[in-house]
């Protein structure tokens, strides 16, 4: 078959449509998420603040149950074996598999992710886990907005 080497240039199948790029080293990203103020990592940030009251529908803000949220937070990229329970959705799956369901093309995956071990509690645009879901008994709200830099 035909093919061409170009330096520097990648090249790949995306769902049905052929893609080309610059090849870049993916931006790894591994920070501690602190749960008041700001997390910070290269290409953006997360604002962490307590809240009453409404609720504001839109895929950058989650609202998570305070009390659900063990110790040791990270925001950081994903890795082979972690997993995803988004709200609604009955189980646990590998996060691989959500975005590939979910047909999130694969040069968009690598983006920040808060986890806490190797579960995703929150993916910005795509939503939160059931395992830190506000619910009726909750008592306290914190609300999580992702912030992308240009």
């Amino acid at each position: 078959g035909a093919h061409a080497d170009i330096p520097h240039i990648s090249a790949w199948v995306s769902y049905g449509s052929i893609c080309f790029g610059i090849r870049q080293n993916a931006n790894e990203v591994d920070v501690p998420f602190n749960i008041e103020g700001e997390t910070r990592f290269a290409g953006g940030f997360f604002f962490a603040e307590a809240v009453e009251g409404g609720i504001i529908k839109n895929n950058t803000v989650a609202y998570i149950d305070r009390d659900k949220l063990p110790a040791g937070l990270r925001v950081r990229t994903r890795r082979d074996g972690d997993r995803f329970q988004l709200i609604g959705s009955g189980g646990r799956k590998k996060l691989k598999d959500f975005f590939i369901d979910r047909k999130v093309p694969r040069d968009q995956r690598n983006m920040p992710i808060l986890f806490s071990g190797s579960d995703a509690l929150f993916i910005p645009g795509y939503g939160i886990s059931d395992k830190v879901k506000v619910e009726e008994n909750t008592k306290r709200v914190l609300r999580v907005t992702y912030v992308a830099e240009q």
